[in-house]
C-alpha cells in the first residue's frame, strides 16, 4: 500500500511541477478536452467535471450474475437478466467549471448519496500541465431497516478518491487512482477504514464508439470475507448530450465504498454481470 501511494504522490508531483512551465507570451494555456466521454468509467468516477451549469441525469443498472442459471437445479435466467438486479438514478450539477454536486438513490440496502468533484489540475494541449488531477467524494446513508443501527450517524459512509488521467492520443485515455472508504459501523472482522486503487482505459475506435477498461482493487484485507477486486470492460456509444455503456462487471453495488470493500464475486470463476450507464446531458 505505501508504495502505491507512493508512486501516486510522485506521479502528483512531477505534474503540477512540470505543469510550472509557462506558455510563450502569444499562447495560452489550452486545457485537454473531452479524455473521458462521461462523468463515469463503468463501475467508477472519470476525472471528467460538468461544465457549469450543466446538468447530468443518469441510470446506472446491474443485473444478477450471468452464471447463476447454468448451476445444478437453477432456472434458467437468460445471463443473470431475469435474476435480482441493482439501480442507482442519480442527478448532477455543474457549479463551476471545475466543480460539481450530485445526488443519488441506489436499490440495494436503499442508499441515498450526496457526491462532489472537484477538477484539481487541467491537462494542457498547449504548456500547462501534462496530467488531469481530480477529487472525488461521496457520502451514503444506508437507509435499510436494520436493528444494528442505533443512530442516524451509524448509517453513514464515505468515500474519497483522487484521480489522475492522460489523454496520451486523440484515441486513448489512461487514469490511475487512490481511494478510502469509510464506514462509520462496520462489523467486529471487518475495518472502518478501506484502501484501494483503479486503472481506467478508453479507446475511442469511432467517432461514437469507445472501448472500455477497468480495474479496482482492495489494498486493505478484511478477516470476515476476501474482497474481490473488480474487472469490467465494454461498449460506450456518445453523442453531444448523451452517453450509453454496456459491459461485463463484477461488482454490482455502484456505490463506491461499497464495491471497493464488500464485493465478493470472482471474475476467475465467471461470476460476472451484465451491466449498463445511461446519462442525458442538458446546458442553462
Amino acid at each position: 500500500m505505501k508504495i502505491f501511494f507512493s508512486i501516486l504522490t510522485f506521479f502528483l508531483f512531477t505534474g503540477i511541477l512540470m505543469g510550472q512551465d509557462a506558455p510563450k507570451k502569444d499562447e495560452a494555456v489550452v486545457p485537454e478536452k473531452n479524455t473521458f466521454e462521461d462523468l463515469t468509467v463503468i463501475n467508477n468516477v472519470s476525472m471528467e467535471t460538468l461544465n457549469k451549469k450543466a446538468l447530468s441525469f443518469s441510470i446506472q443498472h446491474r443485473f444478477g450474475n450471468v452464471n447463476e442459471g447454468f448451476k445444478k437445479d437453477q432456472n434458467f435466467d437468460l445471463l443473470g437478466i431475469f435474476a435480482p438486479a441493482n439501480v442507482r438514478l442519480g442527478l448532477d450539477f455543474g457549479i463551476t467549471d471545475r466543480f460539481m454536486l450530485g445526488i443519488g438513490g441506489t436499490k440495494n440496502n436503499y442508499l441515498y448519496d450526496l457526491e462532489w468533484k472537484y477538477r484539481i489540475i487541467r491537462q494542457g494541449t498547449k504548456g500547462g500541465s501534462p496530467l488531469s488531477v481530480t477529487y472525488y467524494g461521496l457520502g451514503a446513508r444506508n437507509s435499510k431497516l436494520d436493528d444494528k443501527f442505533k443512530t442516524f450517524s451509524s448509517r453513514l459512509s464515505f468515500f474519497h478518491q483522487l484521480i489522475m488521467a492522460r489523454k496520451i492520443t486523440k484515441k486513448l485515455s489512461l487514469q490511475i487512482a487512490a481511494s478510502v472508504s469509510h464506514f462509520n459501523l462496520v462489523d467486529s472482522l471487518m475495518n472502518n477504514d478501506n484502501y484501494s486503487y483503479h486503472f481506467a482505459g478508453r479507446y475511442q475506435f469511432s467517432p461514437q464508439s469507445s472501448i472500455l477498461l477497468e480495474y479496482n482493487a482492495p489494498i486493505t484485507k478484511a478477516k470476515l470475507f476476501e474482497t474481490k477486486p473488480d474487472l469490467a470492460f465494454g461498449w460506450e456509444i456518445a453523442t453531444r448530450g448523451h452517453s450509453f455503456q454496456i459491459f461485463l462487471c463484477t461488482a454490482n453495488s455502484i456505490v463506491k465504498q461499497y464495491d471497493n470493500t464488500y464485493n465478493v464475486n470472482d471474475f476467475s470463476k465467471g461470476e460476472m454481470m451484465i451491466g449498463f450507464n445511461i446519462s442525458r446531458r442538458w446546458k442553462f
